[in-house]
């Protein structure tokens, strides 16, 4: 299920632009007049303004992956849905009791061509007023333990088995994770379908 509540931004051009105080002209400058018309008129931008400024990486929406280590699923599913997404989202993972990366993730990712392994463990409260809108929570406990994301807007859940096994990445112990691979994989294609995501 998504949960989506709707709210609008108000940006001025010249933040959107990227034009920095210290480029103001002198006030004998001809082009101050029109500097101010451009810096000062502002504009509304929805969440689906956002597309008329794809260069501006500020204004792309935001998605978090947790679970619980941040060693494994959340991490699949980062890698995944970077690859899935083409760019077009900033995308994080984070967990409530990070540990570490998982070999065996890095390894399926691996498989289908995903480098994952400079990928790091890291707390969700890095990642609590950094704007981000979309928060998906990938194992049950951490759906329980997840604190609220200030600009969250669309808040979803997936009830992924945890393939940990230890930290052994030998072959014979990969097979749980392929099932979580594919299964985040198969939610993430399906995620992306919908109108909810396509009309952020």
């Amino acid at each position: 299920m998504l949960n989506k509540t709707s709210s609008s931004k108000k940006f001025t051009l010249g933040q959107i632009l990227g034009i920095k105080k210290s480029t103001i002209p002198s006030p004998d400058n001809p082009w101050l007049t029109s500097y101010k018309k451009i810096l000062f008129c502002s504009v509304t931008l929805n969440e689906k303004n956002r597309k008329i400024f794809p260069g501006n990486s500020s204004l792309k929406n935001k998605i978090i992956f947790i679970c619980t280590g941040n060693s494994c699923r959340s991490q699949i599913a980062e890698g995944l849905f970077r690859e899935e997404a083409d760019n077009k989202f900033e995308v994080f993972s984070a967990g409530s009791n990070p540990s570490r990366l998982h070999p065996a993730a890095v390894k399926v990712m691996a498989e289908w061509g995903i480098d994952i392994q400079k990928h790091e463990s890291e707390k969700i409260d890095k990642y609590l007023n950094k704007g981000i809108n979309i928060v998906i929570t990938v194992c049950d406990n951490a759906k329980n333990t997840c604190p609220n994301f200030p600009d969250g807007k669309i808040i979803i859940h997936w009830s992924i088995k945890d393939p940990f096994h230890g930290w052994n990445d030998n072959e014979e112990h990969l097979e749980p994770y392929r099932m979580a691979r594919n299964e985040i994989k198969a939610k993430i294609k399906d995620l992306l379908q919908k109108d909810e995501i396509k009309n952020l």
